[in-house]
């Protein structure tokens, strides 16, 4: 009968992996991207600041009117009417007024704002995703070595069980067992609840109803592929988004120095127009033309101008404060994130040690167990210490790859 339900369950088992959807890193992330809202509205942002540009563009061409109108009226004396028409046509171009190409290149700034903005949120979607991602990976390796652990718990419980019938051991031996198995079943299953939170947390970022099963591919823990520190840095300064956003931003407020400089200048526009009208009673029409150009200057504002231009001045100065503090902060996390992976990287050589250690410990016990030469304590203790090995190398490794996303999205890539 046990055998029935347990090819039941295998059964079952099978089937329901056969029905999960089995998602790669890159899958995730290339959903996330398409689905997640915040992201399509940036890229609208972008459409839209691209629309910007060419109407800032259109403002360097003429611009053209015509019009036509018609008139009648009727003679008390004579009883007749008296009409009259007229067609007008016209250009206009500016030559120049104060701000006419600096607003072009503000306009093209903007849209290259909106796509850095557009990308930065990209990034960090993309990292979200990774790390809930590794998250789950990591969960399912825990949970691997607790049902390794509760495995190997109910074999050991058997074989004390199996001393104690024969009076070799003593009761206490097996309820101690039994609790340290019960202990690694409450992990299992603390752990079951942290894999369905990071799940719903990663199928929310893709957009998918949070109940949906899924089954990860598995990532190489081992391979962590960074520059060294030196290079990331430059990379940093060069790529980083954040710095990037600023450094255009900076390029705005000189431009509105500029555009302050230049409303000293004058306005300059030439036009042309052409005209005809004529009435019913037989007169030949008449035809005009006229061609103008103007030009205007300011004399006096009350130091208005002067005043903008020195606080657009002080901007520039500001924003040069921003980077460079951003700079240093940044230069800051990501020393720290080197600083954690190096950590990481020594953390894990020790528990790999502690690991093997451990095993060749706990089988030693195990043996002097069964001799009678130490107590359950020991086992338990030396099992204990597998356990933690095992478990703590799971997560420093998964920590380890997190770390390596921080550090990517941190230097723009």
């Amino acid at each position: 009968m046990k055998r029935l339900i347990l090819l039941i369950s295998i059964l079952l088992l099978s089937i329901t992996t056969i029905q999960a959807e089995s998602l790669t890193l890159q899958q995730a992330i290339d959903e996330a991207l398409h689905n997640n809202p915040s992201i399509r509205e940036s890229l609208i942002s972008v459409q839209q600041s691209q629309i910007e540009t060419g109407q800032a563009y259109s403002s360097l061409l003429p611009s053209a009117s015509a019009s036509a109108s018609g008139s009648g009226q009727k003679s008390s004396s004579q009883n007749l009417w008296d009409s009259g028409w007229s067609l007008n046509g016209g250009v206009h171009q500016t030559i120049y007024q104060p701000g006419l190409l600096t607003n072009i290149k503000l306009a093209k700034i903007q849209e290259s704002l909106a796509k850095t903005n557009s990308d930065d949120l990209a990034s960090q979607v993309r990292e979200a995703v990774e790390s809930a991602y590794y998250g789950i990976l990591s969960s399912d390796a825990l949970m691997g070595v607790y049902d390794e652990n509760i495995r190997a718990a109910d074999e050991n419980i058997r074989k004390i069980q199996a001393m104690y019938k024969l009076g070799i051991k003593t009761e206490s031996d097996v309820l101690k067992s039994e609790v340290q198995k019960g202990e690694v079943e409450s992990m299992l299953v603390n752990e079951q609840m942290n894999r369905a939170n990071q799940q719903r947390n990663l199928l929310t970022l893709m957009g998918r109803e949070p109940q949906t099963e899924i089954v990860l591919e598995s990532v190489d823990v081992e391979v962590i592929a960074v520059p060294d520190l030196k290079n990331a840095e430059k990379t940093m300064v060069e790529k980083n988004r954040e710095l990037v956003t600023l450094t255009q931003n900076r390029k705005v407020k000189q431009l509105n120095v500029q555009i302050s400089r230049e409303s000293f200048l004058p306005s300059i526009s030439a036009s042309y127009s052409v005209g005809k009208s004529g009435t019913n009673s037989g007169a030949s029409s008449n035809l005009s033309n006229s061609v103008g150009i103007s030009a205007s200057i300011p004399i006096f504002d009350g130091f208005k101008k002067s005043k903008d231009v020195q606080k657009s001045k002080l901007d520039v100065d500001k924003i040069d404060l921003e980077i460079t503090q951003a700079k240093q902060d940044l230069r800051k996390t990501l020393a720290s994130y080197y600083a954690s992976l190096e950590t990481y990287n020594s953390l894990i050589s020790i528990q790999e040690k502690n690991l093997s250690s451990a095993q060749k410990d706990f089988e030693l016990v195990t043996r002097q167990y069964e001799l009678g030469l130490v107590t359950i304590l020991d086992q338990m203790n030396a099992q204990t210490s597998v356990l933690t090995a095992k478990s703590n190398l799971v997560k420093l490794k998964y920590s380890r790859k997190i770390t390596e996303s921080q550090i990517v999205q941190l230097i723009g890539g």
